[in-house]
């Protein structure tokens, strides 16, 4: 089977979208198909999900998604970390430095090119707000998953982020929205129903879905998983947003093959 790049995305922040990367790829992962994470979020949320103390392994890491872009000479499977998640091409604080350093936007997608034939899936997790970073990550991928929470603040920035999409395209015309996946939200809230509503009119005029596999609000669980620096859908097998997920990722796997 051909590699899908699948950017998870959004300019609003705080959606779920780094643990949703890290626990679609456990999923794949536990199916059986090979999987690499790009985090290109200089906050490395997914990387701190997918490595044990990496915020102490940090400062002197010198094979981070930064290096590589900088760095011409450094391998990129020589840089990649293999974890129990699946293997992970780590975020660095130095990303902060990329949008006024004023580079071409193709650098993540020779990265990735350099390595596609080695996996099924690259997920890609992305910085929430518009810059060279989520340009590069578009750019680089194939398809684009958009978390969202269903409310109001959450879907608020969707239009600007069509925006970058339309312009991404110009140079990726191939670059598709799978659609909209509903993060952290109660499908019996009236109120998340009726964002669900909206969700779906504007997935119909963009020729997407809204993947029915809503993620339960779990906000224990994702607390934890950010306290403890690891991927908790790991360590909890029996909670419902690890069934959400395991369903999502199914439904992944349809929509990309």
């Amino acid at each position: 089977m051909s590699c899908s790049v699948i950017a998870f995305s959004n300019q609003k922040g705080g959606v779920g979208k780094s643990t949703s990367v890290v626990a679609t790829a456990g999923c794949l992962l536990g199916r059986g198909y090979t999987v690499l994470v790009i985090d290109t979020d200089p906050q490395a949320t997914a990387s701190s999900y997918m490595v044990s103390d990496f915020e102490k392994q940090e400062e002197g890491r010198e094979a981070s998604l930064y290096h590589l872009i900088m760095d011409e000479n450094l391998s990129v499977p020589d840089s990649i970390v293999h974890t129990p998640s699946g293997d992970l091409i780590t975020a660095s604080f130095l990303l902060y430095d990329m949008d006024r350093l004023g580079l071409g936007t193709s650098a993540i997608k020779e990265i990735v090119d350099e390595v596609r034939g080695q996996y099924d899936f690259i997920l890609i997790d992305t910085p929430p707000n518009l810059g060279w970073l989520q340009t590069a990550a578009l750019e680089a991928s194939d398809d684009i998953v958009i978390p969202t929470k269903a409310t109001a603040q959450s879907i608020r920035g969707i239009p600007t982020f069509f925006d970058t999409v339309y312009y991404v395209q110009n140079t990726n015309p191939k670059l598709r929205i799978l659609g909209f996946l509903i993060t952290m939200s109660n499908k019996r809230v009236l109120a998340c129903k009726a964002i669900a509503g909206e969700l779906e009119t504007i997935a119909q005029q963009m020729g997407c879905q809204v993947f029915p596999e809503w993620i339960r609000l779990a906000e224990g669980l994702f607390g934890e998983a950010e306290a403890m620096h690891t991927n908790v859908f790991q360590m909890h097998r029996r909670n419902n947003a690890l069934k959400d997920y395991a369903a999502f990722a199914d439904a992944l796997v349809k929509a990309v093959k």
